[in-house]
């Protein structure tokens, strides 16, 4: 009802809107269009509220595709984090962590071994890898070698292998009283 007296308000202050004459030069002169044509105010107010019906329809459709649409999608996912760690034991129980080898007293020509455990103790199979590095002093590599028999072995989750360590000094050297170096047993 009291849209109607709105309605009704309008149509007794506004009865005609006129469209502005339109002015056309031609090389002749002048020439004025008049477009006398009026739009009636009750066809204002149908295409005003026909708009806003328009807007309310589509505002209604977006509030309706939203609601229907999850508003927190979640995916199911699983999967297997790959732990990789290795342990070098002194014992065959893998109850003694092995920190350094003492290769005692060495000889030029030498070949000492050390037997060392090694296990698996992450859940994903590794690939076995030794190197050496920090050798002091320097240079001593060249006259001291260090290898080992599982290189390259691959070692399954919680698996546990006997590993024997070469070192192998050569002939000539004759100049070293002491060294340090450090081996590192990691996966490759």
């Amino acid at each position: 009802m009291e849209k109607q007296a709105q309605i009704d308000s309008y149509l007794r202050k506004i009865r005609f809107i006129k469209i502005s004459d339109l002015n056309i030069i031609n090389p002749k002169g002048r020439k004025t269009i008049s477009s006398r044509k009026r739009i009636s105010a009750v066809a204002i107010i149908a295409f005003a509220l026909m708009g806003t019906a328009l807007t309310y329809s589509i505002a209604g459709l977006l509030t309706l595709q939203k609601a229907l649409l999850p508003e927190n999608e979640t995916l199911p996912s699983s999967g297997n984090i790959a732990a990789l760690d290795l342990s070098v034991y002194a014992d065959s129980n893998c109850s003694q962590v092995l920190e350094s080898i003492n290769w005692g007293t060495i000889m030029p020509g030498d070949n000492v071994t050390k037997e060392i455990k090694i296990k698996n103790t992450g859940n994903t199979p590794i690939i076995l890898n030794m190197t050496t590095t920090d050798w002091k002093p320097k240079k001593v590599d060249q006259q001291i070698a260090i290898t080992w028999d599982k290189e390259g072995k691959v070692l399954n989750p919680h698996e546990m292998v006997r590993a024997t360590l070469r070192l192998t000094v050569a002939e000539n050297a004759t100049t070293i009283n002491d060294f340090t170096v450090t081996i590192e047993i990691k996966p490759s």
